[in-house]
């Protein structure tokens, strides 16, 4: 079994389904297991059936039923759109794909079809029910694009309206024609339609029912925003739900507002006919308002509400810094010369396991003399079953979200969150909607400061090496392992560059969003029969000097080299340093020579030597960096 190639499309969303079933594997909503296509090839290459969910990418989805076939609807649709992807399913139906920016679902009635548009989906060809019967692929033409009108015209076949838009008329069935009140909009938005449709039914109907809308008033809005209701169903359909609102939907709707994912006081005021306005300042009142400079939970790190990105190459102590970070709040003490606010710590570990984790902690505590610090709480993924939660996903969050209101922490940290979701980071889209639909609610309903750790994409071993002397944080951001929209969202960026393999020093650049970044030089000293780490912060000129001592080192042994040589090769020079140099570390060496009038270049990779014999350390210009200041 093979995913169609026209539905290998980065921006499609694929659902896994049991093996020889169309239903979703058993345990978890189905809207959890979504991946992307790539995610659906090798659950085909386990056996499990695979659907597609409309909504993703402009995918539409037209389910024509076996009565619809018989009736010519699908020849009838081709006949009005041309040929497209098509699928023919088991039960003698098709599947239609479709690429559109109308964006919705409609029950077609009577066991003729539906149109699945908006987080439904079906099964692909060739994907098996029982009995060997196959979904196989009944047109093979590309997936062809349609405009709203032609929607239209569709449904029009079908002798049914388009879903109407919010906020417009609704013929009812029973009554005049009513406007959909603004609030209903804002319950389905805000975390209502949580994937079980019955239950958000429920629960809309009973804050209708609670605001006084009649039952044929709420079957008028019911057919607008939820289209699981047939056309041919009527009033008493409603009025039976009463029974089964009045014992449950309450406790439903309860649990909701408790998470604040419905803000129903703000619409207690609120009749039918009226409507909720934004507020807007005026130039004058804006002059006059006294607006907080922002808060630091770490002084121009971490600010005490809102998102910081941590992010390095590797080997460059990211988590050792997230973790002494994490001390510093719990603790209250100082960071690096900056002011730290005391609180309490939460760190979800995903990148090193317990035993490594342990071991670190350990010895930051060690360093800082702080004794065990108790009001770092630590989550892992073996304590838990070896289960991290998915942020992405409404019950990893939910999952979250009861941790974080259990330990009540003042700062989260995620190390490192690519493992706590399945979006594509490289994907501005989808970060975007990731940050909105989960960080940011996460971050403002509990007034948390939220840490992630991120990895930076892979260099050239010359690259990595460069003295971060040389480097502007700028393009640090840019090497960042996904989207250029986490720089945007995120209120603070703090990026790590260690001086090079071996070497204690490390640069820790800021870039918040809302005033000037700062730039801070470390140095790490580690004991390991003491289990001790302890960062220090050093001047820029420190380290500078440091490295000018292991310049003139290597340059004295350069001068010594080449007293007896009238020529050399790059090879050549590379041998006398053990163990060997980076090639950019040679290629600014030789550019120095040569700058100096110490040599004089023959060919490419060969020099002639002009006039060492007679040089002295300090006639050497130095201005260059020649090398980082890692012995190695």
């Amino acid at each position: 079994m093979e995913v169609p190639e026209q539905l290998r499309n980065d921006a499609f969303r694929f659902v896994k389904l049991r093996r020889t079933d169309k239903r979703p594997v058993s345990g978890e909503s189905w809207k959890d297991n979504i991946g992307t296509w790539q995610d659906a090839v090798i659950w085909l290459a386990q056996e499990f059936n695979v659907g597609v969910v409309g909504g993703y990418g402009r995918l539409q989805l037209l389910d024509i039923d076996k009565s619809g076939v018989e009736q010519g609807m699908a020849d009838k649709v081709l006949a009005l759109t041309g040929a497209t992807l098509a699928t023919a399913t088991p039960g003698s139906g098709v599947h239609l794909y479709f690429l559109s920016d109308f964006k919705g679902n409609k029950n077609f009635g009577m066991d003729i079809g539906e149109w699945r548009g908006d987080n439904l989906y079906c099964v692909i060809a060739g994907c098996k029910l029982a009995d060997d019967k196959t979904y196989r692929v009944f047109c093979d033409g590309q997936i062809s694009e349609i405009d709203r009108k032609m929607v239209e015209r569709i449904f029009d076949l079908f002798k049914v309206q388009m879903p109407a838009e919010k906020g417009t008329l609704v013929p009812s069935p029973f009554t005049k024609p009513k406007v959909v009140p603004d609030f209903l909009d804002k319950l389905i938005t805000e975390g209502v339609n949580d994937g079980d449709r019955n239950r958000s039914r429920f629960i809309i109907m009973k804050e209708l029912y609670n605001r006084g809308f009649t039952p044929e008033e709420i079957w008028t809005l019911l057919m607008t925003f939820n289209d699981n209701c047939r056309p041919d169903e009527n009033e008493s359909i409603v009025r039976t739900h009463y029974d089964y609102l009045m014992s449950h939907a309450e406790q439903y709707l309860h649990d909701l507002v408790d998470k604040d994912w419905l803000a129903l006081h703000d619409y207690g005021t609120m009749t039918k006919t009226e409507k909720k306005t934004l507020i807007a300042l005026s130039g004058k009142e804006l002059a006059e308002k006294d607006i907080p400079e922002p808060e630091w939970l770490i002084e121009k790190l971490v600010p005490s509400v809102g998102l910081t990105v941590l992010s390095a190459r590797g080997k460059s102590y990211k988590t050792m810094v997230a973790i002494r970070m994490a001390s510093a709040v719990a603790r209250g003490e100082d960071l690096f010369g900056l002011k730290v606010k005391q609180g309490r710590v939460l760190y979800f570990d995903a990148e090193i396991g317990p035993s490594e984790y342990k071991r670190r902690k350990t010895m930051i505590e060690n360093g800082m003399d702080s004794g065990v610090l108790d009001d770092i709480y630590s989550v892992f993924a073996v304590e838990n079953d070896d289960k991290i939660p998915r942020i992405d996903t409404l019950k990893g969050m939910e999952m979250v979200e009861a941790t974080i209101d259990k330990y009540n922490p003042k700062l989260v940290i995620f190390d490192v969150l690519r493992r706590f979701h399945r979006i594509r980071e490289d994907k501005a889209d989808d970060v975007s909607a990731f940050y909105a639909d989960f960080l940011a609610p996460l971050i403002a309903k509990r007034n948390l400061s939220v840490l992630c750790v991120f990895h930076n994409r892979k260099r050239g071993q010359e690259q990595k090496k460069i003295s971060p002397f040389d480097i502007d944080p700028l393009d640090l951001m840019d090497e960042m392992r996904s989207s250029s929209e986490w720089p945007n969202i995120a209120d603070s960026i703090i990026l790590l560059q260690r001086f090079g393999k071996g070497s204690p020093f490390f640069a820790l650049f800021s870039v918040p969003r809302r005033c000037e970044g700062i730039e801070k030089y470390v140095d790490a000293e580690w004991d390991d029969d003491s289990q001790k780490m302890t960062f220090y912060e050093v001047d820029r000129e420190n380290i500078e000097n440091a490295q000018a001592v292991e310049d003139n080192s290597r340059l004295e042994k350069v001068f010594e080299w080449l007293k007896d040589k009238t020529e050399f090769t790059t090879s050549q020079l590379k041998t006398i340093f053990i163990p060997k140099l980076f090639d950019i570390q040679i290629k600014r060496i030789i550019d120095s020579l040569i700058d100096s009038g110490k040599v004089k270049k023959k060919s490419r990779g060969e020099y002639n030597v002009i006039n060492v014999i007679n040089s002295q350390l300090g006639e050497y210009n130095n201005s260059n960096n020649i090398s980082n200041i890692e012995t190695q």
